[in-house]
């Protein structure tokens, strides 16, 4: 980072932004953002670099790590990354709770809510009457889900290894379900049309 009093200035206005590191040296590009392997992290740091780059006149570049990889980056103050576009909690608490904890990272005051939840087609939704994962507790409703014939339904709670994935797993509504669900977590993803809330 060349000027970190204007860069904290200008990140701290940017609604998008929901982590930032304070501490940087000089690097080529005045921010290096983050770019972690989820769809809407992807969108968001790129936006942030347009923002940055068109607004206000500061080169920004774009810097491909998973989680661990982008906070011990920014930890380390070198500037090799100074942003992580998106910081879900819980999902990322643990990481969050280590680099905010010692200071070298400190979190967007103005952060931007998201929603997790399950997708259901707005049609089995409509159809069955299904406004909450709790629904699934009817053992008719939970059938609906069933792809593997032994008559409990199947929900998939997301891909191996992603952060929100043992989150899920423990969730309050998965985890009152376990008599009529089984969780799965595979990395084939589809397109959703509609979600509940868990």
């Amino acid at each position: 980072m060349k000027n970190n009093n204007k860069l904290n200035q200008v990140l701290s206005a940017i609604l998008l932004a929901s982590g930032l590191s304070v501490a940087g040296a000089a690097q080529a590009a005045d921010v290096v953002i983050g770019e972690p392997n989820w769809p809407s992290a992807k969108v968001t740091a790129y936006v942030l670099k347009e923002v940055i780059e068109q607004e206000l006149g500061m080169e920004a570049d774009i810097s491909p790590g998973n989680n661990a990889v982008i906070f011990k980056a920014m930890d380390s103050g070198k500037g090799d990354i100074d942003v992580h576009p998106e910081a879900w909690m819980p999902n990322q608490k643990s990481l969050i709770d280590k680099y905010t904890g010692k200071g070298s990272v400190t979190l967007s005051s103005k952060p931007y809510d998201v929603v997790q939840g399950y997708c259901v087609t707005k049609e089995t939704a409509d159809k069955h009457g299904i406004k909450s994962v709790f629904d699934l507790a009817d053992e008719d409703n939970a059938r609906l889900f069933d792809t593997d014939g032994d008559g409990r339904g199947e929900v998939w709670i997301g891909a191996t290894g992603w952060g929100s994935t043992p989150v899920e797993k423990s969730a309050p509504g998965i985890t009152a379900l376990r008599n009529s669900l089984n969780c799965r977590s595979w990395t084939k993803l589809w397109p959703c049309p509609s979600w509940i809330p868990r």
